[in-house]
């Protein structure tokens, strides 16, 4: 417990880095840094929790870049070994997500909220499986009041912010949608977040422009039917 104690803060740090790294999509720098601390000499002695925590990202990781056989493995022990943590939990949400795997994620999920005391973070976390399973309508139930706009309470989470935008954007709301997966970018620039951003505007533009199409369209049969 002492040893786990004073390595907590150094895997902290590595685990933040992995979130970043893995926003920028630079998936094999993850990978190859893992595999650097199990190649280690005292890797061994490490904590079941924190070789847990490592193969839940190296899971995702793989899940993420295709290759299911090596995550369905780590996958597998993951789950018979049983140890959870808020960060085993969080990765196997998205590994169970990615796989559309319900009894893992419903397993995961009962955990992560065991373990995490936000509830706002729990209510994004359910917001990654409907997103990956395009449920729009629970996300928007979840996070919207009636009129879709979102609730006070998720106003400032980037990940609300953005599964809303998302549900919004896969609704066709297009000019609901931008304004919230921008507010997300804002807080988090992520690639990911940028690459929706970019999409969601080429989306309300090719949007406004088949509107103008479709009423000069409609006005010109108008005329037509006019002069007949």
């Amino acid at each position: 417990n002492g040893d786990m104690e004073l390595l907590k803060p150094l895997f902290s740090n590595s685990y933040k880095t992995f979130k970043n790294n893995i926003k920028e999509f630079k998936y094999q720098e993850v990978l190859e840094f893992i595999q650097t601390l199990k190649n280690g000499s005292n890797y061994a002695r490490l904590n079941i929790i924190f070789k847990s925590e490592l193969d839940s990202y190296a899971a995702r990781i793989y899940l993420l870049s295709g290759d299911s056989e090596k995550a369905d493995k780590l996958i597998t022990d993951l789950t018979q070994r049983g140890e959870y943590s808020l960060i085993i939990c969080e990765n196997l949400i998205i590994c169970a997500a990615l796989k559309k795997d319900e009894s893992l994620f419903t397993t995961a999920y009962e955990k992560y909220g065991q373990y995490q005391p936000d509830k706002i973070k729990i209510a994004t976390q359910k917001a990654y499986w409907d997103f990956v399973n395009n449920n729009p309508e629970q996300i928007l139930h979840d996070f919207c009041n009636e009129s879709f706009i979102i609730k006070s309470e998720y106003a400032n989470d980037e990940d609300a912010l953005f599964f809303t935008g998302m549900a919004l954007f896969n609704k066709q709301e297009y000019q609901k949608a931008l304004p919230l997966i921008e507010a997300a970018y804002k807080k988090n620039n992520s690639k990911v977040y940028k690459y929706y951003l970019i999409l969601s505007k080429a989306y309300l533009l090719i949007d406004k422009r088949s509107a103008i199409f479709l009423l000069s369209t409609d006005r010109s049969e108008e005329h037509t039917s006019e002069l007949q």
